[in-house]
């Protein structure tokens, strides 16, 4: 069983991206466990590593349904409609939404 924890930032804008990287990893802390981070771009995945976590690029929320299984665990902290996600998953927990 892996842990993801899935973080929108394909803004434009820098500072929401990184404002929402850290709203996942304070809340990521507060839980203690160590999870693979799954962006969308360079810069986010650049940031992550420096702080010492494991960080991947996805292109789009719908590629998730490449990465979990059932038995995987996957927070979420993205603005986007997660509903047909938390449908084909039991193991989802929203950090934050906008």
């Amino acid at each position: 069983m892996r842990k993801y924890c899935y973080v929108y930032t394909g803004e434009k804008d820098k500072a929401k991206r990184v404002k929402r990287i850290e709203k996942a990893l304070k809340e990521i802390e507060k839980i203690g466990e160590k999870v693979i981070f799954a962006v969308n771009d360079l810069q986010s995945i650049s940031y992550l590593r420096e702080k010492g976590h494991q960080a991947l690029n996805l292109d789009a929320l719908d590629d998730i349904y490449n990465l979990i299984t059932h038995d995987d665990f996957l927070y979420l902290c993205t603005p986007e409609d997660t509903a047909l996600l938390k449908a084909s998953f039991r193991n989802i927990k929203e950090l934050c939404n906008e």
